[in-house]
């Protein structure tokens, strides 16, 4: 079996070019933060984005859900804004299909979404299936 974790999230704010400047990596109890603003290619009018990312592969397999929102919160304090962050891990592993043979996929989940606003976590769930947390991302 295999097993892939992410950890992402985004800043939620309409000035988004004004966060340009800031530090692309930070620390966070020793786990590496990245940071980052992206510009959508398909509409530059649009506002740009505001990226989270933990590039190590073991702080994202490590990293708690106490964590996370600890981190989101440290992150919407600091920016004076709504941040979401997220923990999926998924274990891929055959799985028996209708025709009698198997299919390798996605045999287990656990997502873990925060949302803080302004140092305060307003709303967080656990959940066995990508579909619900990516629902309420699309709610912010």
């Amino acid at each position: 079996m295999e097993h892939e974790y992410t950890v992402s999230g985004k800043i939620l704010t309409d000035n988004a070019r004004e966060f340009a400047c800031i530090k692309p990596i930070f620390n966070f109890q020793n786990i590496e933060v990245k940071i980052r603003v992206v510009q959508s290619l398909e509409d530059t009018l649009k506002a740009p984005s505001i990226l989270i990312s933990l590039p190590n592969i073991e702080d994202r397999k490590n990293i708690c859900t106490n964590e996370i929102s600890e981190l989101c919160k440290e992150l919407s304090e600091a920016y004076a804004c709504k941040v979401f962050m997220y923990k999926d891990h998924e274990v891929y592993g055959n799985a028996n299909v209708y025709n009698g043979g198997s299919d390798y996929e996605v045999v287990n989940e656990e997502c873990f979404l925060s949302v803080c606003e302004k140092g305060v976590e307003i709303f967080s769930k656990t959940t066995d299936c990508w579909d619900d947390i990516s629902a309420e991302i699309e709610k912010l």
